[in-house]
């Protein structure tokens, strides 16, 4: 019996970022981040899938460019402690009339906070929470052998990151 398993290729080009972004000390205590970022997403309009199976995939994409926005501050608490936070935006380059379930996704707002320590001036350990919320992103989809599939997606995802820096 055919088990659905077997050699597959994905040859894909991700598309360039440009990015501009400053930092700037208001004081020996306060930090604050501004960034801008567009992504040029055009550049992604197929995703090909070639396998052993005989049924290859081959669908448009049609992705627009879309920005990233960010803006973050961090405060410095004493030599030991830096406690961190920014929100950002994130546009996304799928439109409501070529969206799919492979990729349901919308526009996004994140937000994060974060603190760093560090005991000694060789190591610093990081802890961070990111919280991610996308708009709702309808989805309408008809074929003639699958019938009609619409439905309304809600994403939202949590993070935590730990990092430990250790200097020598």
């Amino acid at each position: 019996t055919f088990d659905g398993s077997g050699p597959a290729g994905l040859d894909i080009t991700l598309p360039e970022t440009i990015d501009f972004s400053v930092t700037h000390d208001l004081n020996e205590r306060w930090t604050v981040m501004a960034g801008a970022a567009l992504v040029k997403w055009s550049s992604f309009d197929r995703l090909t899938v070639d396998n052993d199976f005989g049924v290859d995939i081959d669908e448009v994409q049609d992705y627009e460019d879309a920005w990233q926005y960010a803006l973050g501050a961090s405060y410095h608490v004493n030599p030991a402690w830096t406690l961190r936070g920014g929100v950002a935006y994130d546009e996304s380059p799928i439109s409501d009339d070529v969206r799919t379930v492979r990729v349901p996704s919308g526009d996004r707002m994140i937000y994060s906070l974060g603190a760093g320590w560090t005991p000694t001036p060789d190591l610093t350990i990081d802890v961070a929470y990111t919280y991610l919320k996308e708009d709702t992103s309808p989805i309408s989809q008809e074929s003639p052998t699958r019938g009609t599939y619409e439905a309304d997606y809600e994403n939202e995802a949590h993070g935590f990151g730990a990092q430990l820096t250790y200097r020598f």
